[in-house]
């Protein structure tokens, strides 16, 4: 499953007679968003709450293709060329006193930052309290290494596993807290498909549980350009890999992109279940 690519925008002008001035067409931005199969009614809600329009849906195999659109918000850039665009043509008087106006601008924001180098001074020397730092003790034995967190050991990820909307506001924080850190869990997979043009490098979606494609519980796990070795097999490799194949994953949480609703992981080790 390939990412998304990023929302782009597009300039829509008002109906109506004439072409209207640049300030007043209507600027959009748009969000391609992904959603497994059952899941496509809790992702168009969820956009569709933050103010974004619904342009086309497309129901796939596996997944189902939704493209938002909504009003791109005024940035200060637009109104500074709503402001040229006004003043582009003034009468002669006009522009020799806009002209004049900008200078006196210019001077006095020289003068401020001339004025504030040199009432810097230089940075106070700090106490001895401050630069001293307590003497940092290395740690040994088994308590130095990290602890792989489960469902049993961990709350957050107890709660992440039964999550009954994969865009759930709760992940977010949650991967979060536990970002940069290793889990395990049980799996299967979900989808898979070639990483670009690779033949042998791939983009996996991972569920919790044993459903793979027809999980409804849990959040939206990703391997991205990853091949069969790089999922690290303990034990006896299988020959193939495929959707809906049961797994025990051990891995590291990478990010969580919000608007995929997609829990990114890299794998650390896999063994057959």
């Amino acid at each position: 499953m390939s990412i998304a690519p990023p929302g782009y925008t597009t300039d829509e002008p008002d109906p109506g007679s004439g072409s209207p001035p640049a300030d007043d067409r209507v600027q959009y931005e748009f969000k391609s968003v992904q959603a497994l199969r059952g899941r496509a009614s809790s992702a168009k809600t969820k956009w569709q709450n933050q103010g974004w329009e619904l342009v086309s849906e497309y129901q796939g195999t596996l997944r189902t293709d939704l493209t938002f659109r909504r009003v791109k918000p005024k940035t200060l850039g637009s109104h500074l060329l709503s402001m040229v665009a006004t003043v582009q043509r003034p009468q002669p008087k006009t522009r020799s006193v806009l002209f004049a106006s900008g200078a006196l601008i210019l001077v006095a924001g020289i003068l401020a930052i001339a004025v504030g180098t040199q009432s810097g001074g230089e940075s106070p020397k700090p106490s001895a309290a401050q630069t001293t730092a307590p003497a940092a003790t290395p740690s040994s034995g088994p308590d130095n290494y990290e602890q792989v967190l489960t469902t049993g050991n961990s709350p957050q990820v107890a709660a992440l596993m039964k999550v009954s909307d994969y865009c759930d506001g709760t992940i977010a924080p949650v991967a979060g807290e536990i970002g940069g850190k290793t889990i395990e869990f049980d799996g299967s997979i979900a989808d898979m498909a070639n990483h670009g043009d690779y033949d042998t490098r791939y983009d996996i979606l991972i569920a919790p549980g044993d459903k793979g494609p027809d999980s409804t519980v849990g959040p939206s796990f990703k391997f991205e350009d990853v091949n069969v070795f790089d999922l690290n097999f303990t034990g006896a490799a299988p020959s193939a890999v495929g959707v809906g194949d049961r797994f025990r994953f051990v891995a590291q949480v990478v990010k969580y992109d919000q608007d995929q609703c997609l829990l990114f992981l890299a794998p650390v080790s896999t063994s057959v279940r």
